[in-house]
């Protein structure tokens, strides 16, 4: 009886670890992406080239950076290479840029397959480790500064997202990896109606042409 009466006791526990799991984990993913950050990593800032609209301008970003122990911001099981999040944008002209502009700029500068500005070792699809992960963020959020900065509105409000790329051996074209799990975002937050709001938080990464 004794017997009886603790498997059945050990199996209404293991249902509700079941269904208390998916809670944990949504806590778990949303923590990650409302604190907006890279997950203790290091802020840089650099001075480059942005093509924005087919015109060059000089920018000033500053983003923070995480090679080493970050987890996807998403709550994916798929572990990030990288974690990129811009937080400023300084543009070295008097012109009120449109926001997805600009976020397309940015990315094309550092996209591992494009400019390649975070300085990524993209590995051929065939050979270990088959693909460079890179989790890339901002805020979902903007206001433009009167010295002519884009940077976060409000605090909390963000986008995420992260694309795992290989190059073809065949080829030698850098791209997603043709494998199944290429890309996912994720962003939370409703922005106020004084904020600039990009069209998408899913930009994908082009680039204009410029002289």
């Amino acid at each position: 009886m004794n017997v009886q009466i603790g498997t059945l006791g050990w199996r209404y526990l293991k249902l509700g670890f079941a269904l208390l799991a998916p809670l944990f984990t949504i806590s778990s993913t949303w923590a990650a992406v409302e604190s907006c950050d890279c997950q203790g990593g290091s802020d840089v800032t650099q001075t480059v080239t942005l093509c924005i609209a087919g015109t060059n301008y000089s920018a000033t970003i500053t983003r923070c950076e995480n090679w080493v122990g970050a987890v996807d911001p998403c709550g994916d099981a798929l572990v990030p290479d990288a974690i990129s999040y811009f937080k400023k944008i300084c543009l070295d002209s008097t012109v009120n840029f449109n926001i997805d502009d600009v976020l397309k700029a940015v990315l094309c500068y550092y996209d591992p397959c494009l400019g390649n500005g975070i300085g990524a070792t993209v590995p051929n699809c065939n050979v270990a480790p088959y693909v460079f992960c890179w989790s890339y963020g901002f805020p979902k959020c903007w206001t433009r500064t009167s010295a002519g900065c884009y940077e976060k509105c409000e605090d909390g409000k963000c986008c995420w997202r992260t694309r795992r790329y290989c190059i073809n051996p065949t080829t030698g074209v850098c791209g997603l990896t043709p494998m199944v799990k290429k890309e996912w975002s994720c962003n939370t937050g409703t922005c106020s109606e004084s904020c600039i709001v990009p069209t998408t938080c899913t930009p994908t990464p082009s680039c204009s042409t410029c002289p």
